[in-house]
């Protein structure tokens, strides 16, 4: 383990703790629970982090037992640390882990979840948040591999294992070292961009989907009953925008430009140029062939489900 290891007392920045793993997630614009402006407000103090509830409560409560059958089911020896660990090159970054095991030079992070989250952790799914929150203390640590053995409903357990993403690790040191200097210490607060890291970010940690796979998820119902509104709104809203725009070009005709109230209205031919890739490959397969570069993304689409 790489990182300095600080008592709670003597940590100089104790008022704002630095960026710890659970923050991780509100940084970047993907955690469902924080915003990032929430969470900067949060860092000056300025409103204060939400009070524990029970699952919070039973949540530290269970930690040691958990622990315990970790220990017992795998064979290893988990240590407690009871520091905070500091980053040897960014001391904003910090982490306070569940354990330690020396002889992988692995970090231990519990979790507990109720059972209707168990789609969450099913198979070789881990939530997004933790996934970033163990990536976060690799960085913090330099460890190997981060386990996370975790009880869901009090009677199912799973161990899951993740290794280090030197990627992933850069696109969260890049994204804390802005969040930290750019605007805590500056003391601006943060853009609204979360969609937009949120898409970059998932796109990364989500590139490919397992073929034939299908879950339920009742639980995100009004999450989407809410997308297909605003889908629609957007619909229309396209739709009435072609329709000014319409209105302004007749009466425009073969004019360039147009003077209305307060605005500057151009309407200019634009010459594009762009290589027909359908005579390419027709008339010079062999070379289309060679220049073509194959690209997967994943593809978001809504729609209603059949009645009957």
């Amino acid at each position: 383990m790489n990182a300095i290891q600080v008592s709670y007392k003597d940590w100089k920045l104790e008022r704002m703790k630095g960026i710890g793993g659970s923050d991780i997630a509100a940084v970047l614009g993907v955690s469902r629970w924080k915003s990032p402006l929430r969470l900067y407000l949060e860092k000056l103090g300025e409103i204060q982090p939400e009070q524990d509830n029970e699952y919070m409560l039973w949540g530290r409560k269970l930690e040691k037992l958990v622990i315990e059958h970790f220990m017992e089911v795998t064979g290893k020896t988990v240590e407690k640390i009871d520091k905070i660990l500091v980053h040897p090159e960014h001391d904003f970054m910090i982490a306070n882990i569940d354990g330690y095991i020396p002889e992988e030079d692995a970090v231990v992070e519990v979790k507990t979840a109720s059972s209707y989250k168990l789609d969450e952790w099913s198979g070789d799914n881990v939530p997004v948040e933790y996934v970033l929150q163990g990536q976060h203390y690799l960085a913090v640590t330099g460890c190997s591999k981060v386990y996370y053995p975790v009880l869901v409903g009090g009677n199912t357990f799973f161990i899951k294992e993740m290794t280090r993403d030197e990627e992933l690790i850069n696109m969260i040191i890049d994204a804390e070292s802005k969040f930290w200097h750019e605007h805590i210490e500056k003391r601006i607060p943060p853009e609204m961009t979360g969609a937009v890291d949120a898409k970059e970010l998932l796109d990364k940690l989500y590139p490919t989907s397992k073929e034939g796979t299908k879950i339920e998820l009742p639980h995100l119902e009004e999450t989407v009953n809410q997308l297909a509104v605003t889908q629609q709104k957007i619909k229309e809203l396209e739709q009435l925008a072609d329709e000014l725009q319409a209105r302004i070009k007749e009466e425009m005709k073969d004019a360039e430009v147009a003077e209305i109230g307060s605005f500057v209205v151009t309407w200019k031919p634009v010459t594009t140029e762009r290589l027909d890739t359908t005579r390419l490959k027709k008339e010079l397969p062999d070379i289309y062939k060679q220049f073509t570069v194959s690209n997967t993304t994943r593809r978001f689409s809504l729609k209603q489900k059949k009645e009957g």
